[in-house]
């Protein structure tokens, strides 16, 4: 597992949880970016004052449920009736990582769109509602993403959220495709069955609950360093067997240097973008044959300020029984 490499010192599954000394490689560890720490208010507030955000980062699947609409929390920290003013920008390269200069100020398909820029709190409530609205599940592709941003006009200084990324994709149904075999060489020194299920309408495929057998056999659950492992791990293939994926837990907890533990993730290599450029290894997550995924996940802890896990970059095979 990562354990292998966090200490630098060759130690394997004995590192729990001494071994977690690697903690201090968070020198090591990437630039900081401390947006994950949900919106302070106080209900009792008197008068206007701030609005924002629970979090930065908001994905949601769409389907006939949502009537063409997708609802987002805002919360303040004032009593009396308020607006809050947004701004809306969409990403045409899908990435949610373009400069600034690449997002445009609507969606150039028309697709998507903010509702009214206008977000209007009633007295005495702490929350309200923005609205984005899509204009037809059918223009909603299967197995691609669409990415777009909400800002607070006027939110600087502001102890909230002034900025979220959504993130938006269509929901799929899923059928079992075949039994497999799960392979997390950052986490884990065995290989454990699983079985792997695939959207009807896209090559979109989940392993289903990939992280748990190795968590309990490998000795997390019992040091503790181990909770709610994630249902699934999904991932996309295109038409020239490329892979992409977001960012996805992995049920790891990791001490860190204030006594918090916290969860590992794996993000998209090209995706990482706090401290260093990992986008070289896109490529290297492929179909390599009709019964073998590999993908390379950068392993990271982004409730510790994004700071990358070692090496950052290691290999996790799926492959069909």
């Amino acid at each position: 597992m990562c354990n292998k490499r966090f200490s630098g010192t060759g130690i394997r599954r004995v590192w729990l949880p001494r071994c977690l000394s690697f903690l201090l490689l968070l020198a090591g560890l990437a630039a900081c970016n401390k947006a994950n720490v949900g919106p302070l208010f106080d209900a009792g507030a008197p008068g206007a004052a701030s609005c924002g955000f629970a979090t930065t980062v908001l994905r949601v699947s769409v389907s006939q449920d949502n009537d063409g609409i997708i609802r987002i929390p805002l919360y303040r920290n004032g009593s009396g009736q308020q607006v809050c003013k947004l701004d809306f920008h969409y990403d045409p390269t899908a990435t949610g990582s373009a400069p600034d200069e690449e997002w445009t100020e609507s969606d150039p398909d028309g697709v998507f769109s903010l509702s009214s820029r206008n977000v209007v709190f009633p007295r005495d409530a702490v929350s309200a509602y923005a609205v984005v609205s899509f204009s037809s599940l059918d223009k909603i592709l299967p197995g691609r993403k669409y990415i777009m941003r909400l800002d607070v006009v006027g939110g600087e200084g502001s102890l909230q959220q002034t900025r979220l990324t959504l993130t938006v994709s269509r929901r799929l149904q899923y059928v079992k495709f075949a039994d497999c075999t799960f392979k997390d060489e950052c986490l884990f020194d065995g290989t454990y069955d699983c079985e792997l299920w695939k959207a009807t309408e896209a090559e979109v495929y989940r392993v289903m609950d990939p992280y748990s057998r190795g968590l309990q056999e490998e000795g997390y659950v019992e040091e503790g360093l181990s909770r709610n492992p994630p249902e699934y791990l999904e991932f996309r293939v295109d038409d020239s067997g490329n892979i992409t994926y977001e960012p996805f837990y992995t049920g790891m907890l990791v001490p860190t240097t204030t006594g918090a533990r916290v969860g590992a993730y794996g993000f998209y290599p090209g995706e990482y973008i706090w401290g260093k450029d990992f986008s070289s290894y896109n490529a290297m997550n492929r179909r390599t044959s009709d019964k073998e995924f590999v993908l390379y996940p950068v392993y990271c802890l982004p409730d510790f300020a994004h700071g990358f896990l070692n090496e950052g970059v290691y290999k996790l095979t799926v492959t069909v029984k």
